[in-house]
């Protein structure tokens, strides 16, 4: 059984987490349905948004998973 979330994260302007994001959601069994990336600038933020299937037994981390990465800065469900 699987969980879907979509989810909105704040990112800085590193090129790196993107890649960083994505390998975390492989390494934990997550299927990436869908991703949103839009790069930040000095004005605004980067954003990023990914729809996910979790397995239902850890589906509950998720947020936390990727709030825990470097140059994410905030993580809601979108």
């Amino acid at each position: 059984m699987t969980t879907r979330r979509n989810l909105e994260l704040e990112i800085t302007t590193s090129q790196q987490v993107l890649v960083r994001v994505l390998t975390i959601l492989q390494r934990r069994r997550c299927r990436v349905l869908h991703v949103d990336y839009v790069a930040g600038d000095r004005h605004y933020p980067g954003r990023l948004l990914i729809g996910v299937e979790a397995p239902a037994g850890h589906a509950h981390c998720v947020e936390r998973w990727l709030g825990n990465l470097v140059d994410v800065v905030g993580v809601r469900s979108a």
